[in-house]
């Protein structure tokens, strides 16, 4: 199952950025009017552009998913970001028996390939969007959409098993 944002994301991303941008371009030009104008159309604009890089990934993301299914079965994937710090490391996440398995995509700086076997998995918790998965190399966040069905399928195998 592949886990993506749908219309309803698209929406809220859109509302919350016109919003903002709206409001704080009516205090730049002192014109609210003008500010919520402007505001709309960056909130119409910055969801598409959103959703066309999330198609784009998607796409991309097809020969990963090609190869890792000759090998495994793949439960769920979708976009994820890898929390590290202050960094978000944006790309794919796949969950298979074996385990989790994160690519970052391209446009990242310090992301590297994360293999996370369902052995060394201890815990799982959610908060919010977060995914958090306790293992034995540490503790690791992810940032996804419905992250209780992540966390629901990962403990499925787990005590499976």
């Amino acid at each position: 199952m592949v886990y993506k944002n749908g219309i309803k994301e698209y929406i809220i991303i859109g509302c919350s950025g016109a919003l903002l941008y709206g409001g704080l371009m009516g205090l730049f030009w002192r014109d609210l009017i003008r500010g919520i104008i402007v505001g709309i159309i960056f909130g119409v604009l910055f969801s598409l552009c959103m959703a066309l890089f999330s198609k784009h990934l998607e796409k991309k993301s097809k020969n990963l998913r090609t190869e890792i299914s000759k090998v495994r079965t793949i439960i769920c994937e979708g976009p994820a970001n890898h929390k590290k710090g202050t960094n978000a490391i944006g790309g794919w996440m796949f969950f298979s028996e074996a385990g989790i398995e994160f690519y970052p995509h391209q446009l990242n700086f310090g992301g590297h390939n994360l293999l996370i076997p369902i052995s060394d998995i201890v815990n799982v918790e959610t908060k919010s969007k977060q995914l958090i998965i306790y293992a034995k190399a540490g503790k690791l966040i992810f940032i996804v959409n419905k992250a209780n069905l992540w966390k629901q399928s990962i403990m499925n195998v787990k005590y499976s098993q």
